[in-house]
Parts: structure tokens; sequence; C-alpha cells
């Protein structure tokens, strides 16, 4: 017999017990009641398509094996900065400028190596080379370039008691501007390029300088962007490093 008490496992069991709790508890047949009705319509369920991947980015500018190498540092430093509080960058000013000064390295080294590329339509007969110590006729002024292609060596100069003496946010706001215009500058790399390119055909002498970052910046940064200025600085200076490549 099935007492009130009994568990749910003993119940469970084979037996007369539960053949008497069978007996005693009849169900009611609904089969009958039942059969006249329609079983319900499956629910629908609607294919679900794979998720898109994100686009991937069209690399459509040349030699992209050293482009996205240097938009990666760029990016990061650009993140660094936008996230960065003003008013306390001394803390991370250090980092923030090392990678600014790689990154202005790595860039005008890419454009120097584009620049050798490009063929220069022959000038006109009878038409003088201009040079770049020539007075403009006009007096138009000249429009500040956007990124100086050139390393200007300069011969040392005195250290200012204002040297370093900038405020946290100006320096921020400095190094973003400087950031934002490396960005425009790798975004069209061929038209500066070109530029260059026009520059070097009348210009003589030294245009990079031989280290392209202080020592004691590389020790800050990771060695693949050291790895990826040595390369940027053998093709930007073919010449001198022939005589390094061969002995």
């Amino acid at each position: 017999p099935c007492h009130p008490g009994q568990s749910r496992v003993a119940a469970a069991e084979p037996g007369p017990s539960l053949r008497s709790c069978a007996s005693l508890q009849k169900v009611p047949d609904q089969r009958g009641a039942l059969s006249g009705m329609t079983p319900p319509a499956p629910p629908l369920i609607r294919p679900t398509s794979p998720r898109p991947h994100p686009p991937r980015m069209d690399i459509t500018a040349p030699r992209p094996e050293l482009w996205t190498r240097i938009a990666a540092l760029l990016g990061a430093l650009r993140t660094l900065l936008r996230e960065a509080v003003p008013e306390q960058f001394a803390k991370i000013a250090a980092e923030a400028r090392a990678q600014l000064i790689a990154a202005t390295a790595l860039v005008r080294r890419y454009i120097h190596v584009l620049a050798a590329e490009v063929v220069l339509p022959e000038r006109a007969v009878g038409v003088s080379p201009k040079t770049s110590n020539e007075t403009p006729r006009t007096n138009k002024a000249r429009r500040e370039a956007l990124f100086p292609l050139i390393e200007e060596v300069r011969p040392a100069r005195r250290v200012s008691k204002s040297d370093g003496a900038d405020t946290p946010f100006v320096q921020w706001a400095l190094m973003m501007e400087a950031a934002r215009r490396l960005a425009l500058v790798l975004n069209h790399p061929e038209k500066h390029a070109l530029r260059l390119a026009r520059l070097l055909r009348r210009r003589k002498g030294r245009v990079l300088k031989d280290l392209p970052v202080p020592g004691h910046i590389i020790r800050r940064l990771p060695p693949w962007t050291d790895a990826l200025l040595l390369r940027l600085d053998e093709e930007a200076r073919p010449q001198d490093w022939a005589g390094i490549n061969s002995t």
C-alpha cells in the first residue's frame, strides 16, 4: 500500500506496492476526447543567419607590409593620448613621448622609401632647376608643411630654463596635434612621397640622421619597433647602409 510518507525513490521501484497504487489511482482515459483534435503545429523557428564578420581593412597604401605596422604603432599612441587625463599627463608623458618619436621616425622613413620609387618627368629644355637655397621671387608666404620630411642636422643648443617647463596639459595638447598630423600623412603617403621626390631632386646633402631614435628611447619600445626602424632606415638610406652590410 502507498503511505503518505513514502519516498519518491521507493514509490518508483517496481513491485506490488507500485501496482496497488496504480490500481487505486485510476486516471481517466482521454485518448478518445483528444482523438478529434489536431495536434498543435510545431513552433516556427526561423533559420538564423551567421553573424557577419567585421569588414577587413582594405589596405591600398603602397608597401602595406610597412604601412600596417606603422599604423598599429600610431593607433596605439593616439589611443593612449585620447584616454589620458590632460591634467595628469605627466604620469605617462615619457611613454607617450617615446612612442611619438618612434612613430615620427617611422613615418618619415616610410615616405623616403616611397619617394625613391617615384619616377619624375624630365625637366623641360632651357628651364634651370631651382635650388633649395633660392629665395622665392614672389612675396607670397609659403604654407607651412604638414610634416617635415627632412631631418635637419642642427648644432647642439644650450638648454634653456623653459625646456620641460610646459604644463602637463600643454604637453598633452602638443602631442595630440603631432599625432594627428602623422595620421594625416600616413593616410595619403603618395602625395607626400611625390613632394619629397621633387625636393630631393634639387637638394643635395644628407636628409636623414644616422640614428633614427636615440638609444634611451629605444629601450622604452618593444623589440619589433626597433627592428622596423632598422629595416626602414636601411631602405631609406641604402648608400649609407651599403658599407655596413659589406663588412
